[in-house]
């Protein structure tokens, strides 16, 4: 047997090699196989198991491959290969060779068979022109042993003369694909501590599945790409859930660099990554990440524009790279720690969900913003950040709404006061 192992990959090759000299032509049979039970009765087969313990106990062999048999009515002898002139002594006619046969096939006999039929014929093939070969199986059932379902049959032997020179051989094993080459078995999947993390994770993601949401699609959930724009306190923790839940793409976009505040509140960061000025937090949350959970596959990117402030020349070089994540990425999720009103009860755990009309002159999200980004692109954004913080408030009608607010107040406020006036003028009318 050849062997060699992929101890990186954890691949195993092997290939069996069964060697059998091969004869020059075929061998023809004279009586086929039958069962050792139809030729043998009760007592032969019971002495033929006897005799042959008691020969390998002789040579203090578990078996022997190749054996002499020499059989009547009320006995049978076996002998070794060895002592052939002496067992055989007084047959003229024909003779019979035992092998131990690993096959269970009824019709057909084993592999090893074939170089004792070459030996046969060239020790034997001109003193006899038959031979008798009983192909020996040996089989224990629940507890009961059984050699009845041996075979027996007869084959005639070729004429071959001596030659120094070597027969040719046959008895490589073939693979899987039928060809001539190694098998290989792949046993990553259970010696991989990689591959056994993973399939840890999957079997407790199904587990937790069943139980909880029969119907959530694990599948879907693990090809899903994300991409966190922000690797803080929010980030930090939002990407140990989504990994929990099987996520296993998941790119970090963040320009900061780690502060000795934030590892007591952000959970992939350590005291050693705050030192000699502190490590990118999106490196080092994506190299934490792949220690904690190898299976998962996370990148990182320097975004300025997550720290303001920034330069607007800085954020065109980096453009084309966040541009290229988020089209990478099928879910977004904006962790800068923005602060939203949190809308609901705490003492019943209730949510309440706002319903109401859009701002029509919102900075961000407004119809006139909207409109105006997909007419520029970019050139918009470049006019926003190079301009003063009224732009987009001349832009949505925010500075108009302004003025005419601040117009109404002091148009309320001289009508408070002169009503205050007038009120005290007949106060006083009313005293004198």
């Amino acid at each position: 047997m050849v062997t060699f192992m992929d101890l990186k990959k954890y691949h195993f090759y092997y290939w069996f090699c069964f060697p059998a000299l091969c004869l020059p032509d075929s061998i023809p049979l004279i009586q086929g196989p039958v069962g050792l039970d139809q030729r043998f009765s009760p007592k032969q087969i019971q002495a033929l198991g006897c005799a042959y313990d008691a020969l390998c106990q002789t040579e203090g062999v578990p078996a022997l491959p190749y054996f002499l048999i020499k059989y009547d009515e009320n006995m049978v002898l076996v002998s070794l290969l060895k002592h052939y002139s002496d067992f055989f002594q007084d047959q003229r006619t024909k003779i019979t060779i035992g092998v131990y046969d690993p096959c269970n096939l009824a019709q057909h006999p084993g592999w090893p068979l074939r170089n004792l039929l070459v030996l046969a014929a060239h020790r034997w093939s001109s003193s006899f022109q038959s031979v008798e070969v009983l192909c020996f199986r040996d089989r224990t059932m629940q507890g009961v042993r059984d050699i009845a379902h041996s075979i027996i049959f007869e084959v005639k032997l070729p004429e071959m003369a001596f030659s120094p020179d070597c027969p040719k051989a046959v008895g490589w094993e073939k693979n899987q694909k039928g060809g001539m080459g190694p098998r290989m078995v792949n046993l990553s999947e259970c010696m991989d501590p990689k591959r056994l993390a993973e399939s840890s994770v999957d079997l407790n993601l199904k587990l937790m599945c069943w139980r909880l949401v029969p119907t959530l699609d694990l599948d879907k959930v693990v090809s899903v790409k994300c991409l966190l724009l922000g690797a803080g306190t929010l980030g930090c923790n939002v990407a140990r859930t989504l990994m929990g839940w099987g996520v296993r793409h998941i790119t970090f976009v963040d320009n900061a660099n780690i502060s000795y505040s934030n590892p007591v509140r952000q959970p992939l960061y350590e005291f050693e990554d705050c030192l000699a000025g502190g490590k990118p937090k999106a490196l080092a949350a994506a190299d934490r990440l792949q220690k904690i959970f190898p299976g998962v596959g996370t990148g990182m990117a320097l975004d300025s524009a997550l720290l303001p402030p920034f330069l607007f020349s800085t954020l065109l070089q980096d453009m084309p790279s966040r541009t290229a994540c988020k089209e990478r990425r099928e879910q977004l999720f904006m962790r800068k720690g923005k602060r939203r009103g949190i809308r609901g009860f705490l003492s019943r755990f209730d949510n309440v969900l706002p319903v109401s009309l859009a701002f029509d002159k919102c900075t961000a999200c407004s119809s006139k913003v909207l409109d105006q980004y997909e007419r520029e692109g970019f050139n918009f954004l470049a006019k926003v950040f190079n301009s003063s913080h009224s732009f987009l408030e001349d832009l949505t009608g925010l500075t108009l709404l302004h003025q005419e607010t601040q117009a109404a107040e002091k148009s309320v406020g001289r009508t408070t006061i002169q009503s205050i006036q007038n009120a005290g003028k007949k106060a006083h009318d009313v005293v004198w």
